[in-house]
């Protein structure tokens, strides 16, 4: 089934951006490797779920795992923050499953506001 951007999914979709986009390649993905296998095996990548778990099993995580959850974390709300009005105004009405925000947002990257560009930028230069 497609995930069709409308207004309240498109707000919620801008929290993909930072762990969808840059994700596979990040520090998060590095320094919590084996806590993600151990916690987080089947949460399901994008909108936060892999940040949302570390930090519901933070007892159980390695410092530098935990540091880097905390700071991924704070990525994550500071994109959903920047780029709120960019997805609502460019991906609206589209699929946003399966890291297509992202490609949203790239495609659409001249009309972004300029936090949000850069924030994106950032993410991508991570992957």
């Amino acid at each position: 089934m497609m995930n069709l951007c409308r207004s309240a999914r498109c707000i919620a979709a801008a929290g993909v951006v930072c762990v969808g986009v840059g994700f596979a390649g990040s520090a998060l993905a590095q320094n919590c490797k084996a806590e993600i296998a151990k916690f987080c095996a089947q949460a399901q990548l994008g909108r936060g779920r892999v940040v949302e778990c570390l930090k519901q099993n933070d007892q159980g995580l390695s410092a530098p795992c935990r540091e880097q959850a905390r700071q991924a974390a704070i990525a994550l709300k500071e994109t959903r923050q920047a780029c709120e009005e960019d997805v609502l105004q460019n991906c609206e009405g589209q699929d946003l499953s399966e890291g297509r925000l992202q490609q949203c947002l790239k495609r659409n990257r001249a009309q972004l506001s300029a936090e949000c560009q850069r924030l994106t930028d950032l993410m991508e230069k991570k992957n």
